[in-house]
């Protein structure tokens, strides 16, 4: 499932332009654009995917408000897709989340039947206290209110 020759691990500074890139490389198939800044200002809660010196995938782990985080900006190239990259990335951050002590994950997404797996189940968006979605990625779509994600969301169990 996992090619061993795939490295994990958290970003770099100087991987904010390659994941900016990477990330603009799916707007319009289901992942919002992220100017250069805001990936920058924000490199701390990335994860990478490498083969080599190359990222071929991404994921952020943005916390919210009131024990709520968000995984953001899921993307790994096309080419790579299938190997069970995004899977791990993933996992990655819910770990990350359940060290902090993040109670609750969501996600915003057109593919939820790729997090089913990872136990994200589609919520109804009225279900997340509204002081939460206000800060959550949602509201900073270009095509909100009309974007036709969705709402996915899971506890995370802290022991």
């Amino acid at each position: 499932m996992e090619n061993p020759e795939v490295t994990f691990g958290k970003a770099k500074l100087s991987n904010a332009g390659e994941i900016n890139f990477l990330i603009n490389s799916f707007t319009g198939k289901g992942v919002s654009p992220k100017p250069f800044s805001e990936v920058y200002s924000s490199i701390r809660e990335y994860f990478i995917a490498k083969i080599g010196r190359e990222i071929v995938g991404c994921i952020a782990l943005h916390i919210v408000l009131d024990g709520y985080a968000e995984l953001r900006s899921l993307a790994v190239k096309e080419k790579h897709q299938g190997k069970g990259i995004g899977t791990r990335l993933v996992e990655m951050a819910m770990q990350e989340a359940k060290e902090m002590g993040v109670q609750k994950l969501i996600a915003f997404t057109e593919k939820p039947g790729f997090f089913k797996k990872l136990k994200l189940e589609v919520v109804d968006r009225e279900s997340i206290p509204e002081n939460v979605m206000m800060l959550a990625h949602d509201i900073k779509c270009s095509r909100y209110p009309n974007c036709k994600t969705e709402l996915i969301s899971c506890s995370i169990e802290n022991n």
